[in-house]
């Protein structure tokens, strides 16, 4: 596999829009690889295209700054900075660990770490939709974050 595609701007929070609309709701080609171990799907490579779902067009993407930033999104880059300090390993062992432990609290009756897996997300669709957001929309959301924190194979 490869390494990681982005690292997260911690000194910029910016929405990325269409050149042509102005809408957020773009799409990029890319390609993926299959990782045998975890069981999923890897982004390997981004292209320069951009595809606007709002518009219908293939265009350029520009990134604009958010202003003023909540105080608890300046915290969790502080945070997020810190952790860079840390051994990536020791980020996501520490990530896992904490999960685990709180969903094996939710889940006793789950025999395996699978189960715990199958239940959690289960349960995650439901609060999207209980919720009205899209949990795919998340999900990508969340890939990303995983992507950049990721501990990749040398």
């Amino acid at each position: 596999m490869n390494a990681p595609l982005s690292t997260p701007r911690l000194e910029l929070a910016a929405t990325v829009h269409c050149s042509n609309c102005g809408g957020q709701n773009l799409r990029a080609d890319a390609y993926a690889e299959w990782n045998p171990d975890l069981q999923l799907w890897e982004l390997s490579s981004i292209f320069d295209a951009r595809f606007c779902n709002d518009c219908g067009h293939e265009v350029t993407g520009y990134d604009r700054e958010i202003e003023g930033r909540p105080a608890e999104a300046v915290a969790k880059d502080e945070r997020s900075a810190a952790a860079i300090e840390e051994s990536p390993i020791s980020v996501a062992e520490r990530q896992s660990d904490r999960i685990k432990e709180a969903i094996s609290d939710v889940y006793v009756d789950a025999e395996t770490t699978a189960m715990l897996l199958s239940y959690a997300l289960c349960d995650l669709r439901h609060f999207a939709d209980r919720h009205r957001l899209n949990f795919a929309t998340w999900d990508e959301a969340a890939t990303e974050s995983y992507a950049a924190e990721r501990v990749w194979p040398r």
